[in-house]
């Protein structure tokens, strides 16, 4: 990661950096307890003779299908009386003995049990600024480039409600509306107040939504007008920076219920959740758009809650519209906003009815923490003008019209480009709000352009005041690259011809867990070309041979067990043995790599700069 332009780096939790894991069985096939179990040991130095503690206590959440399953769960709880989130959905936290794992999973009046992981506020980076100090107040107004970048346009007079779920919102500040204590907001966690925001992360976020604008001081946002939309705050994370999933899936809801048309959260934490899949989707169906911040690993693993296909995941950009080097790059990424050196709102010194004049500070913030409300933002400011479009119209419009970036059309990188005000009211505009929209897919898949046309537009006769024929029928484009890959222009292999590569794994230990394969580069989603897996043997050798045709493809390996020291992986040219890509076992990896020919291979790193080229 290139950090070199930012000023002290500070953690806002634990880095998230996706998860590898796929999501829990479907059947009641014994298996979800196993599952649970590997990520509750995941991470904790376990011998392998060692017995389970079934005594332990676990956190997990519950999905029911009725009342039995309701009766059974809170049957099993330490207090006999879980926590609800949701009566909708049927969900709650309980706490159990780990034993009791596999009553729930094997119950049919169980729908499904996830654990109840933490969260986090997405780590981001403090940005030095020459004009103020960190946490000074400024004394005049400023425009923040990011508000420039997304093309703004004024608000309509149609009122959004946007719900910002993150570490609270500091009521006091100078530059934000004031909320109403008894009604915009809500706090799951004892003792934690919605309206107190400990650590600054929320209060960050909402002021790129809604600062004030205006009003000579301090810095303006995306909806200026607090007279034309409404905060409802969900304080899913605690005054530390961090919280419970159950704790963010009850502060969703509540925003749901409190009537928010936008959910914005810069969050993360843990691996793929069925519970949390399925009500987010519910939550969606209901009308609300949901908008979450892609992660800051700089990884092509997958965050959540981003990459659930029912919300929008947003990566970040620089002031110059390049890709920031921290932000996560996969096939959920949808969309791109302004997210490094992004000027907000900061609490101030104030406490909640101390009776203390509104005070508070401005910082610079990078991460893909701060893209997101861009978005949401910028979702709010366009559905004020077209309150009869649906969450999915505003979705659509919003990638529709994006400003491409990088490889043409969409890519895993920025998604389908760089959010735009202007681009999608004029979507809208020209469309309206009867077209038809494509249901949860998220990135790419969520809206595919019209492919361009190759074919010369046809040339009119004269006279020029006869209309011009009917253009033919487009013809569609190969498909793109999917990412800035600086990849030699690839001469097709003349037929049977191929170059072969050989995959060597020298495994150490957790040899069970490591995976790999190899994809054609263009199509993340195809099957794999080749792959490899259970190698059962510690401080063992392992070589598979494959041929490839000339072309681009991806490399990807992963330890699912996490650990460090596992072993080492190379590849390798069959012909002469020339090495173009290694590296030792962990977490998940990905390479880029493509052939001109037997002598001439071409690697590139995750943002597209030339690793090796040629022997």
């Amino acid at each position: 990661m290139k950090f070199a332009s930012f000023g002290v780096a500070a953690v806002a939790g634990a880095l998230l950096t996706g998860s590898a894991y796929a999501g829990f069985p479907d059947a009641h096939d014994g298996s979800l307890s196993q599952n649970l179990d590997r990520k509750l040991d995941s991470g904790r130095e376990l011998d392998s003779g060692r017995e389970l503690d079934g005594e332990e206590l676990v956190s997990v959440i519950v999905q029911y299908k009725d009342e039995e399953g309701y009766g059974i769960a809170n049957s099993v709880d330490v207090e006999h009386h879980g926590r609800d989130i949701s009566h909708e959905h049927k969900t709650e936290v309980i706490t159990t003995q780990r034993k009791n794992l596999d009553l729930l999973a094997n119950n049919p009046h169980i729908a499904a049990v996830d654990l109840d992981e933490k969260m986090y506020a997405l780590p981001y980076i403090r940005t030095n600024d020459g004009n103020a100090g960190e946490g000074e107040r400024r004394l005049e107004e400023e425009i923040p480039y990011g508000i420039t970048m997304i093309e703004p346009i004024d608000q309509g007079i149609h009122s959004v409600k946007i719900c910002v779920v993150d570490t609270g919102y500091y009521n006091n500040h100078e530059d934000l509306p004031i909320l109403n204590v008894d009604n915009d907001g809500f706090s799951p966690y004892e003792g934690q107040l919605w309206n107190v925001d400990g650590h600054g992360h929320g209060t960050h976020c909402a002021g790129t939504i809604g600062a004030i604008g205006k009003n000579g001081k301090g810095v303006t946002s995306v909806n200026p007008d607090p007279s034309k939309f409404s905060f409802f705050i969900g304080k899913g994370l605690t005054n530390s920076g961090s919280g419970s999933s159950s704790g963010v899936l009850q502060a969703v809801e509540t925003c749901k219920e409190s009537g928010a048309n936008i959910i914005s959260m810069s969050l993360g934490g843990g691996g793929f959740s069925t519970v949390a899949n399925s009500t987010y989707a519910s939550i969606y169906d209901a009308g609300v758009l949901i908008v979450a911040a892609a992660g800051n690993a700089g990884t092509s693993a997958y965050s959540y809650p981003a990459s659930y296909s029912s919300i929008m995941s947003v990566a970040a950009v620089d002031s110059n519209e390049n890709r920031a080097s921290f932000s996560q790059y996969n096939d959920q990424v949808e969309i791109a906003a302004p997210g490094v050196g992004v000027k907000s709102t900061l609490p101030g010194q104030g406490l909640p009815g101390d009776g203390s004049p509104r005070d508070g500070s401005y910082a610079s913030w990078s991460g893909t923490s701060m893209a997101c409300p861009h978005v949401a933002g910028v979702a709010a400011l366009v559905w004020s003008h077209f309150p009869n479009c649906s969450n999915k119209h505003i979705r659509q419009a919003l990638i529709a019209s994006a400003r491409d970036k990088g490889a043409a059309g969409c890519d895993r990188l920025f998604g389908h480009g760089i959010v735009s005000a202007q681009g999608a009211y004029d979507y809208l505009k020209e469309k309206g709000c009867n077209f038809e929209v494509v249901e949860a897919q998220g990135g790419c898949d969520q809206f595919h352009d019209p492919p361009p046309s190759t074919t010369p537009p046809p040339i009119t006769q004269p006279p020029i005041t006869q209309p011009p024929s009917t253009p033919p029928t487009p013809v569609p484009s190969p498909t793109p690259s999917k990412a800035p890959v600086v990849a030699p222009v690839v001469p097709p292999s003349p037929p049977g011809s191929c170059i072969g590569i050989s995959v060597d794994i020298a495994t150490v230990s957790h040899s069970s867990e490591i995976s790999w394969s190899i994809k054609h580069f263009l199509n993340p989603l195809g099957d794999a070309i080749a792959s490899g897996a259970g190698f059962t043997q510690h401080d063992a050798s392992y070589n598979q041979n494959e041929c490839l045709e000339a072309g681009v493809y991806s490399f990807s390996i992963s330890d699912d067990s996490g650990s460090t020291g596992t072993g080492t992986y190379k590849l390798s040219l069959v012909n002469g043995g020339k090495v173009f890509i290694e590296g030792q076992l962990g977490n998940a990896k990905e390479h880029v790599f493509g052939f001109v020919s037997q002598d001439t291979v071409h690697v590139t790193d995750s943002c597209g700069n030339s690793v090796l080229s040629g022997f």
